[in-house]
């Protein structure tokens, strides 16, 4: 990795509703790692503005969340932030209020414009529970193996 090159996976959700929280899950696993320097997970909670000064200390940000698609539970996207504003983009979208292309375009108005690349698991179940289902938790491992992949390409 370039030296100094600050690295941030952030992993946004709510873990009291279950699949809704597969990127806190995954910073969680990252955080037991031997994880390269400048590599910060961090866990985002449920997004929103608070999540621009997160950005704004990050080179390359990865970010892992749910989204809402009509693919199968458990299925994984990797794509950047300009492929969903493109028209006729990614019909991916988050499930958070305020989105984190929101925050995104609010950090980059402030001179913050990290390289960005998002993963979104499709959940089963978002609802009252700290457990994820089984298709999002089958998921999980191949989800931290690319965003490993991610961070191992940046070396």
């Amino acid at each position: 990795m370039n030296a100094g090159r600050r690295v941030v996976v952030l992993g946004v959700g709510n873990v009291l509703l279950g699949d809704e929280g597969v990127g806190v899950h995954v910073v969680r696993e990252l955080e037991k790692r031997d994880l390269p320097e400048g590599v910060r997970p961090i866990d985002g909670g449920t997004g929103g503005f608070n999540l621009i000064g997160i950005i704004a200390e990050a080179d390359t940000l990865i970010v892992v969340d749910t989204l809402s698609s009509d693919a199968e539970p458990g299925s994984i996207f990797r794509f950047t932030p300009d492929e969903v504003r493109q028209p006729g983009g990614s019909r991916h979208t988050s499930v958070h209020d305020i989105g984190l292309l929101d925050a995104l375009e609010l950090a980059a108005m402030s001179g913050y414009e990290p390289d960005t690349v998002i993963f979104g698991v499709v959940p089963e179940r978002i609802d009252w529970g700290m457990e994820l289902s089984a298709p999002v938790k089958e998921a999980l491992p191949r989800v931290l193996a690319a965003v490993i992949q991610e961070i191992d390409g940046l070396c």
